[in-house]
């Protein structure tokens, strides 16, 4: 039972450490980009899925995770790359796969498509469209990501597990304050123990020897 706490105690302290530090990295990367453009760090973009175009390759609700390009000579043809695209009068970034480049002077053109998608994409995107080339995909991250950005979401997964965490640490303060206590008054109640056998030992002797000394007084008789 002992160790079933202690492993549960240990993956307590994960989750709430992992929740926090994933909220405070999207955090510092929401404050340190522009605006209008997806949070960033250290040259890194993180953006969620949200439609299944890329599927089964980026599922929806994924944490994707691409890197800046230098230039455009870094995107090759099969490279997945995050860009600019308007919708219906709104700017997304849409995630697709590139199929085919053009160079036309100093500019590339990049023709992409959906892996879940029959046709390629309407038009050609512009490096200077291009967000990100991608390098690696966080399951159901994106999602939490989302929720998090609400403010509902901001509350549970990020005051929440910091009240948790300040909580737990107090509460195995407490714990140890009270097994300290308690190993005291034992080893207090061990010496009261001790004291007591000792006083009963030198009793012993006293009363032994007041016997043996009586006895030596004792007159002896002449018959």
């Amino acid at each position: 039972m002992q160790v079933l706490k202690k492993i549960g105690g240990i993956v307590l302290d994960i989750v709430i450490v992992v929740v926090l530090l994933i909220s405070v990295i999207m955090i510092i990367a929401n404050a340190t980009s522009k605006p209008g453009e997806p949070p960033s760090l250290f040259g890194y973009v993180f953006s969620s899925v949200q439609t299944d175009s890329m599927e089964p390759t980026i599922k929806v609700g994924d944490m994707i995770v691409g890197k800046k390009p230098s230039d455009d000579t870094e995107i090759k043809v099969d490279d997945i790359i995050s860009f600019y695209d308007t919708v219906d009068g709104v700017r997304i970034i849409k995630t697709h796969r590139v199929v085919e480049i053009e160079k036309i002077g100093n500019d590339y053109f990049y023709t992409t498509k959906g892996d879940n998608a029959p046709e390629n994409d309407f038009g050609t995107r512009l490096g200077t469209e291009v967000v990100a080339v991608y390098r690696f995909r966080l399951p159901a991250l994106g999602a939490i990501v989302d929720f998090l950005r609400k403010p509902v979401g901001f509350v549970l997964c990020l005051v929440l597990p910091m009240v948790a965490l300040i909580g737990w640490q107090v509460y195995r303060l407490i714990v140890l304050w009270l097994k300290e206590k308690r190993q005291e008054a034992t080893a207090v109640s061990q010496e009261e123990k001790d004291a007591i056998i000792q006083e009963y030992l030198r009793s012993q002797q006293q009363e032994s020897s007041k016997d043996d000394d009586s006895g030596e007084d004792e007159p002896k008789s002449d018959n």
